[in-house]
Parts: structure tokens; sequence; C-alpha cells
């Protein structure tokens, strides 16, 4: 059974009218009463839902509230919500408007990656990454160069410097329980002959070997 007034295509719900018709009479005593908000301007409320018969007025995108409840759930005002969609929303179920991504809705049609990078660049596809090579400092002195295939890269793409000079030297990834160690104690000195490759059994983590001073070499 239809709703019983004039126009209206949705299913009777009480007193022979539809949800929507019958939360009016609740509200104001007229199923056909709709009440302005205050703050919102008039021609708000002059507007009609996009949805073609529809007389109700415009709430979100164009639509009603109830045809936009249809949509954010389904993709289409027109559609009725199956079990599964009645309690999710089209975020986290749709794929993100980026072409070729495949992650879900997050935000604004958008991926998480993406709508944070419209948030802080304004641009979806802006990224800053840092030029291959490119290095920094750390708090402890050594040298992080960005080389996001390094097998020794951790997972923002940086590699220590003097792990990637020893790597190479080596022509292999170096082990995690392996240390590169400064001879001269500089921590930026990054050349060959400056490093030498040890263990954590012979350097534990927080130990500094003493240096000769006379000829330069570590003392046991």
């Amino acid at each position: 059974m239809n709703c019983l007034i004039e126009d209206c295509n949705r299913i009777a719900h009480a007193r022979g009218w539809c949800g929507l018709h019958y939360q009016r009479w609740l509200n104001h005593g007229d199923p056909l009463i709709i009440k302005r908000k205050s703050g919102h301007k008039e021609k708000y409320f002059e507007k009609e839902c996009s949805v073609e018969s529809c007389l109700d007025t415009v709430r979100t995108k164009g639509f009603c509230k109830f045809h936009y409840n249809r949509w954010s759930r389904t993709g289409n005002p027109l559609t009725t919500p199956t079990g599964a969609q009645r309690g999710t929303r089209r975020v986290g179920v749709l794929p993100c408007k980026i072409e070729e991504c495949n992650d879900v809705w997050y935000a604004k049609e958008m991926c998480k990656k993406h709508y944070s990078r419209t948030r802080r660049w304004g641009d979806p596809l802006k990224t800053q990454k840092p030029n291959l090579g490119k290095g920094r400092y750390t708090k402890e002195g050594y040298i992080l160069i960005y080389y996001p295939n390094h097998p020794n890269a951790n997972g923002d793409g940086y590699v220590r410097e003097h792990r990637k000079v020893m790597s190479d030297y080596l022509g292999r990834p170096l082990e995690a329980y392996e240390i590169v160690h400064h001879k001269n104690g500089i921590r930026s000195d990054n050349r060959i002959e400056n490093l030498e490759l040890l263990t954590r059994i012979t350097h534990p983590t927080g130990h500094e070997h003493q240096i000769c001073p006379s000829c330069g070499e570590r003392l046991v």
C-alpha cells in the first residue's frame, strides 16, 4: 500500500502515510508541513529534490533526506538498500574516485591517501617524496639517504648511508645482526676505508671502541 499523500509513491508506514509524512504529522500536526530551521536561507528550502516526482526539499547533494540516504548506501537514489547495505554507507565500500586507485572511500569520495594529499597540498595526485639519493641527518649524527628499493631501507624508504656504502662494497644486503662501525668515531664520515663490518657480539649497541691516537687503529 502506498502513502495516501498525492504524488507520493513511498510505502505506507502508519495511518496510511509513509514514514516521512507520518513524522511530519507527529511533529507539526499536518503531514504536508515542512518546518524551516532557523538560520537557513529561505531559498534553500525552495529547492525541490532532483529526483523526478519527489516534492520534498533538498537537504544534501541535490537530494531530499530520503533519496540521499538511498544514494549514500547504494549509489542510486531510486534503489532500495539491501539488508547488507542498510547498516553501512558508501564510505569504506566503493572504490576511490581517483583513476587506477583500488582503495575504498575514506572521505570526499577518495581513499585516505588521496584525501590527505588533497587537504595538505590541494591536489590528490601531488606527492612530496624526496629525490632519489637525497640525504638528511639523524639526531645521532648518522646520514640517511632516500633509496626505497634498497634491501636495507626502512619503511619510509631511507637507508643509513654507512650501511649502504658497506652493502655496495660487499655486493650484498647487510644482515640485521651486522653493524657498520666508524673507525674514527665520526658518524658522518662514510668513506669505505673508515668503515668496518662487525656484529652485535663484537660491537654491542652503544659501545664505543677506543682509537689509538698515533696510528688511528681501533684498540681491542
